[in-house]
């Protein structure tokens, strides 16, 4: 494909994100699929032009001004400092069109007048809320937010060491190194293709970001423990939970999707996990009978924002509106009073949000203590101590993770014990 063809893929692949719900990684997949002409090396650049234009969307929008926000101008005001614009937008066959007389007439306005909501890409709404969590660091932060994330692997225990899977990657040429917090916990220098690996293909290796297996290793679960995962999804803190409990126990996995728990169910059996049971529950299902107060250990890996995740998935910041955001506040309170349903006396409910915003992490947990005075938050910092290396980073009850501070997704755990 010539420069100008992969602009013109861009703007269309960016216009399918724009007009659907899907994840971008979706779009281009769907986009390459039909179009078998198009080699590596293309889908590379032109996935790297569309993850780029993500990246800077809202600096993008507000050079745009009120032009209409299409593919086309998005592309126009990313291309427009390289000073190729007449040469890319010319007309050429599978290019896009040139420049009309409006366009023209209309520039991007200079980048180095955006303000700083705009310089940070988040949307203007939501950055009286970063300011307020971060403080002068919020740019460091966002800055963070927008790099592209490392690729982390967990060590399935119950299959393979960490040593043995260092010494294999490194004989296959694939540079990493040992996490120095988690114990089951890998590094990739890069991001090499992995899913065909004999090591992921055998269940010997998962992919899973460093923040979430310190999550999954706060819950502290316990050999022949009992286990609630109420929001499982496909199972990577199930699987990483079912790793630490020596695969005894019983973990009882949730989800109200059966296509996750599809998913999870395959996992399950690639990793040679065996108690995990996967179950169907609807949202407005209540507490099983023969599991109410009974559990000693609840995660609530509850859905959210996705502000954390932005490093991997950045069309969120694209998505997220005033509206999605109190919806998933409202959801979180309920799942929190779900959970409390089934943790018996001193049990303990782990409440995780991949967000840094106070309205779905500590506003949250803190509705939910209001209204239940047999709970308290145990300070992470003391379960952190027996699980994982070093010291807990911050201060106060609650774990906050961000890239920029401990080079992880955005993470907020709290860990709330029932009275015994």
């Amino acid at each position: 494909m010539r420069a100008a063809a992969r602009v013109q893929a861009g703007i269309e692949i960016l216009d399918r994100i724009i007009q659907t719900s899907a994840p971008a990684d979706a779009e281009l997949r769907d986009y390459f699929r039909p179009r078998r002409y198009a080699g590596g090396g293309d889908r590379r650049a032109v996935g790297g032009m569309v993850y780029d234009v993500l990246r800077q969307w809202h600096e993008l929008v507000w050079r745009l001004g009120e032009t209409p926000v299409t593919g086309r101008a998005l592309m126009r005001a990313h291309l427009a400092d390289d000073g190729e614009l007449d040469t890319l937008f010319a007309g050429d066959a599978h290019g896009p069109a040139p420049l009309d007389a409006a366009e023209q007439a209309a520039p991007p306005r200079p980048r180095d007048g955006a303000p700083e909501w705009a310089r940070a890409n988040v949307p203007e709404w939501l950055w009286p809320e970063f300011e307020a969590r971060f403080g002068a660091e919020v740019c460091a932060e966002l800055d963070a937010l927008n790099q592209r994330a490392p690729t982390d692997l967990r060590v399935n225990r119950l299959k393979a060491d960490r040593d043995g899977v260092l010494r294999r990657l490194g004989k296959d040429g694939i540079e990493a190194a040992a996490s120095a917090v988690t114990p089951d916990g890998i590094r990739l220098t890069g991001h090499p293709a992995l899913s065909d690996h004999s090591l992921y293909r055998e269940g010997r290796i998962e992919v899973q970001d460093e923040g979430s297996q310190i999550a999954a290793a706060l819950v502290e679960a316990t050999p022949r423990g009992q286990v609630v995962d109420l929001c499982a999804g496909a199972g990577g803190k199930t699987l990483a939970l079912a790793a630490t409990m020596e695969n005894k126990g019983q973990i009882h996995a949730f989800d109200i999707h059966a296509g996750r728990l599809d998913r999870l169910r395959l996992r399950v059996q690639r990793a040679g996990v065996r108690n995990v049971q996967a179950h169907r529950l609807a949202a407005e299902a209540p507490v099983p009978e023969d599991l109410s107060h009974r559990m000693a250990r609840v995660l609530i890996d509850a859905p959210c924002s996705g502000v954390g995740t932005w490093r991997r998935q950045p069309e969120g910041r694209v998505r997220l509106t005033p509206t999605a955001l109190a919806d998933h506040a409202a959801a979180q309170r309920g799942l929190l009073a779900k959970g409390a349903g089934f943790a018996g006396p001193g049990g303990r409910v782990i409440y995780v949000v991949c967000s840094p915003l106070a309205s779905e992490g500590e506003d949250v947990v803190a509705a939910f203590l209001a209204e239940r005075a047999d709970f308290h938050a145990l300070p992470v910092a003391e379960v952190w101590a027996n699980v994982l290396a070093g010291e807990a980073p911050g201060a106060g009850p609650y774990l906050m993770l961000t890239p920029a501070a401990n080079g992880t997704d955005g993470f907020f755990v709290a860990i709330l014990e029932r009275d015994a």
